[in-house]
């Protein structure tokens, strides 16, 4: 069961369980987690990762701490055009005219 299917079945309208994520973004989910998922027992088990001797797990929990902390570099995202607006905006003018000849 996914999360809009879990939401949808304690009662969720069908249209906010399709976007399940809205949910996560509410003042009162915010307040539960913060309520529930205790700070103090999410640094134990990230130490705990940390402190392990699998390889993955300390990853994980490095992964996860660094998350946690920011320190990630943002992630630039290089987007190539391979045409200019203009270029574009002329297609679609002629594309209108051809059509409108048609009609």
């Amino acid at each position: 069961m996914n999360f809009g299917e879990a939401m949808k079945s304690v009662g969720y309208s069908d249209s906010y369980s399709e976007t399940p994520g809205a949910l996560k973004e509410t003042d009162a989910w915010k307040l539960l987690v913060n309520k529930e998922v205790k700070d103090e027992k999410l640094v134990k088990v990230l130490n705990y990762l940390l402190d392990h001797k699998e390889w993955r797990a300390k990853d994980a929990g490095l992964d996860k701490g660094l998350k946690i902390k920011n320190r990630y570099a943002p992630i630039e995202h290089n987007i190539r055009v391979k045409r200019s607006l203009g270029e574009i905006e002329d297609e679609i003018t002629e594309a209108l005219s051809e059509i409108s000849g048609l009609v």
